[in-house]
């Protein structure tokens, strides 16, 4: 039987959803820009707030001084645009995330053995057990939509073509406008073409307009796998602030829907509901995907870095003697950054608690290796 949420008071969303296809748009303008505009990084300074009583879609109250983040890496993305800093996406849930690199296959080995359901996941057997039973559901649900031409005589339109490690997005209007999360008619499907040029469906997505569910994480995938993201402070068809977007002919999308992407049809060793899929095309591995994503390290002036605290983890940066390593924290909760390995600090240096969106900034006049700690949360 079909898993349905029925949320109150389902609206149409004609707008929102041509915002979607726009945006999907900008992420495929975005993958191959190589990397986010950069500014002068910044002392420890506290660059936003998080109100106690935010909402899981709820932006920063305070912009940081410079972009940070990566989509489908970060609980924020901060972009440059035009002559501000805005926040282009929020990931819920508010706080801690679980990301693991879990697919469809790997969770169905743990439902069908006897060893013990991994610590990391967060989830107990009986969630785990739901789970997989959910995206069964889907997967068998969507079996019909393997011929193209089926998902359109139901009511599927091509909305893009294909973006980089998602596939080109097929979405129903109608399961768009009733604000019901049904996992036998997700909002969308995605395909990819093969070596004969013939459409092969590849994942599904799901959209809830905001108006309809709240600014609340959807509760609706059983555990706490499903990070669903919302996109913010779009003027498209051009990428700039929405001062001024009507005058310059371009349409504004204050937010989109929440949206998630579930892959059930291909093994995403990214995880079942990660954005990106690398067995995707443009085919790469884990570490290729992360890296043009991530966007990690990016440059602040020559020679110099602004390195995004995403997940609990820094990467390796070089820099030459002199210039500055710039530290932006982008998850939603806090963390710190020290010099030091093994859990040992070295007294190099010490960030204290950096907030979300806090920024820390370190130099060394001669060469020197400072190891860094892992970032851990303090609660």
């Amino acid at each position: 039987m079909a898993e349905t949420h029925r949320m109150a008071n389902p609206v149409k969303l004609c707008q929102a959803t041509l915002g979607l296809a726009l945006v999907l748009l900008l992420l495929l303008a975005a993958c191959r820009s190589g990397s986010l505009p950069t500014s002068q990084p910044t002392a420890v300074t506290p660059t936003f707030v998080l109100d106690d009583g935010a909402s899981d879609a709820a932006p920063p109250r305070e912009m940081p001084e410079h972009p940070g983040g990566a989509y489908g890496f970060t609980h924020f993305v901060f972009q440059q645009l035009g002559d501000g800093v805005l926040t282009t996406l929020v990931e819920g849930p508010r706080g801690v995330q679980v990301r693991v690199p879990y697919s469809l296959p790997d969770l169905q080995e743990i439902v069908s053995s006897s060893t013990a359901v991994p610590a990391e996941l967060q989830m107990s057997r009986a969630d785990l057990e739901r789970l997989v039973e959910q995206l069964e559901t889907l997967r068998a649900a969507t079996d019909r939509y393997q011929d193209v031409e089926a998902a359109v005589a139901d009511g599927y339109v091509k909305v893009t073509d294909e973006v980089p490690n998602m596939g080109a997005h097929y979405q129903h209007q109608g399961y768009i406008d009733d604000g019901i999360f049904n996992l036998e008619e997700p909002e969308g499907l995605l395909y990819v073409k093969d070596t004969a040029d013939e459409w092969q469906l590849r994942g599904t997505f799901f959209l809830l307009p905001r108006e309809a569910v709240g600014d609340m994480h959807p509760d609706t995938f059983a555990g706490p796998l499903d990070n669903w993201h919302m996109h913010y402070s779009l003027c498209v068809p051009e990428v700039a602030l929405l001062d001024g977007c009507e005058m310059s002919g371009g349409i504004p999308v204050q937010s989109s829907p929440w949206m998630v992407h579930a892959w059930v049809r291909d093994d995403n060793p990214l995880g079942v509901f990660h954005m990106w899929n690398p067995n995707i095309p443009p085919f790469a591995d884990e570490d290729s995907i992360r890296s043009d994503r991530n966007r990690a390290v990016s440059v602040a002036e020559p020679g110099s870095f602004t390195a995004t605290i995403a997940n609990f983890e820094l990467p390796t940066i070089e820099i030459e003697a002199g210039h500055e390593v710039s530290s932006l924290n982008v998850d939603g909760v806090p963390h710190t950054v020290t010099s030091g390995s093994n859990g040992t600090a070295d007294g190099a240096f010490d960030s204290g608690i950096l907030g979300a969106g806090f920024s820390f900034a370190q130099s060394s006049a001669t060469p020197a290796s400072f190891p860094t700690h892992a970032p851990f949360t303090h609660r």
